[in-house]
């Protein structure tokens, strides 16, 4: 899954630098883009480096169909990144819940046994070996679900948000 969201990522990258180039420059990396690669997130970057940035609002033409395409391209990404993180949570709620499940079954079944204080004792060492392995591998998903959110906020920001939401026109 973090796999998948560092390529979500990387894909929304490069929709965010296709957008400071022109519309004739993203035009034509659409045509070498998608035609070289089957990848639907190749294809959402390419779709979305057409819309490019190049034009102001409110002309028509060409220009208006690229930022229209760019913003559907922009959708689909913000829906993509949403149904892999609530994926990647889902895996982190089962994690808790298997970890948890197996501290119940160890103190129920395994302390009969062995005396669960003794740090020394190899089965208590392997317990907590599966409890770091499996917060540090929650701690790196969460790190970069975390900056791709933060990425996302900045970009949302930097796209939709005018200059006179901080200094309105007091006419």
């Amino acid at each position: 899954v973090v796999a998948e969201l560092q390529a979500l990522e990387h894909t929304a990258m490069v929709v965010m630098v296709a957008q400071g180039r022109n519309t004739t420059t993203g035009a034509a990396s659409v045509s070498g883009a998608s035609t070289s690669s089957g990848n639907q997130s190749a294809a959402t970057a390419s779709s979305a480096a057409a819309g490019g940035g190049g034009g102001g609002g409110g002309s028509s033409g060409p220009t208006a169909a690229y930022s229209a395409h760019r913003v559907q391209a922009e959708k689909e990404l913000r829906e993509k990144f949403t149904a892999v993180e609530l994926q990647f949570f889902e895996l982190i709620h089962l994690s808790d819940l298997a970890v948890h499940m197996l501290e119940i079954y160890f103190k129920k079944e395994m302390c009969v046994f062995i005396d669960e204080t003794d740090f020394l004792n190899i089965c208590n060492q392997e317990r907590k070996a599966l409890e770091h392995a499996v917060d540090d591998s929650v701690a790196v998903g969460m790190d970069c679900v975390i900056e791709i959110i933060l990425r996302q906020t900045q970009h949302i920001l930097d796209t939709e948000q005018a200059a006179a939401d901080y200094h309105p026109d007091t006419n």
